[in-house]
C-alpha cells in the first residue's frame, strides 16, 4: 500500500506541482490549502506523513498549529515543513512543536524526495526493531522501547528526531558526532542548520527540567559531544 501524505499549501501552483511529483513517486497525497480543510482529513484517517506550509492565505501561523494538534495525535509521525520562510526563529519554532524538517521551497523536487523517504525509513526501522535498552548517563535514562528520555526522573518533552540525537550523543560519552552523523542516526536527511536548530531544543527542554544542564558541547565547526 502506498505512503500517504498530508499536503498543506495555500498556492495552487506549488500545490499542484508537489502533488503531480509525489504522486509520480508513488505516494498518495491528500491536498488542501487551509487549516480546516487538512483538519478534516486528519480527523477522518491520520496521514502517513504531513507536509506543511506556515502561513496558509491570512492563516499566518496556520501549520505551526496543524503541526501542534498532529504532534499531539501521534509521536511518531512524520512532519516536514515545506516553506518560504527562512529565518532561523521560525525554524527554531518549528522544531519545539515537533517537526522533524524543515525546508524551503527553493529546495529542489528531487531533494524533497530524498528527505521524506528517509523519514519513511526510519519509520519502517522502528517497526523492525527489537525490544530496546535502556541507556543510563549520569541523570539521563534513555528508553529506546518507550522511546522517552528522562532527566533526573522527569520526561523530557522531546520529538522522536530529538530523541534518537540525544540517544546518539549519549550513548557514547566524549565522542565528537558530526551533524551528519547525527542525521543518519536518526534516520533523517536534513540541512545542518536544523541539526543546529533541533540541538537547541534539546537543551531548552532539559532545561525546563534543570537549568544548569551543560551535558551537550558543541565543538564548533566540528559536531557535538555529550560531557554528562
Amino acid at each position: 500500500m502506498s505512503k500517504c501524505i498530508l499536503l498543506v499549501e495555500d498556492d495552487v501552483v506549488i500545490r499542484h506541482n508537489f502533488v503531480d511529483v509525489l504522486e509520480s513517486e508513488g505516494f498518495t497525497v491528500r491536498a488542501c490549502s487551509d487549516r480546516q480543510s487538512a483538519e478534516a482529513i486528519y480527523n477522518a484517517e491520520l496521514p502517513d506523513l504531513a507536509l506543511l506550509d506556515i502561513t496558509l492565505g491570512d492563516d499566518y501561523e496556520g501549520g505551526f498549529i496543524l503541526c501542534s494538534a498532529l504532534r499531539a495525535r501521534s509521536e511518531t509521525l512524520p512532519i516536514i515543513f515545506l516553506t518560504s520562510h527562512s529565518n532561523d526563529v521560525d525554524r527554531i519554532s518549528a522544531m519545539r512543536l515537533g517537526a522533524d524538517d524543515y525546508i524551503t521551497k527553493d529546495i529542489s523536487v528531487d531533494y524533497l524526495v530524498v528527505r521524506i523517504r528517509a523519514l519513511f525509513r526510519r519509520i519502517e526501522a522502528l517497526a523492525r526493531q527489537s525490544p530496546g535498552s535502556t541507556v543510563e548517563a549520569a541523570k539521563l535514562s534513555i528508553n529506546e522501547e518507550s522511546l522517552e528520555a528522562h532527566w533526573l526522573g522527569q520526561r523530557v518533552d522531546i520529538s522522536l528526531t530529538q530523541f534518537w540525537i540525544l540517544r546518539t550523543l549519549a550513548g557514547e560519552p566524549g565522542r565528537v558526532w558530526r551533524p551528519e552523523e547525527l542525521m543518519a542516526a536518526a534516520n533523517i536527511t536534513v540541512e545542518p542548520n536544523t541539526i543546529v536548530a533541533h540541538m537547541a531544543e534539546i537543551r531548552r527542554k532539559i532545561r525546563k527540567i534543570d537549568e544548569s544542564f551543560k551535558g551537550i558541547k558543541t565543538e564548533r565547526g566540528v559536531g557535538y559531544r555529550w560531557i554528562g
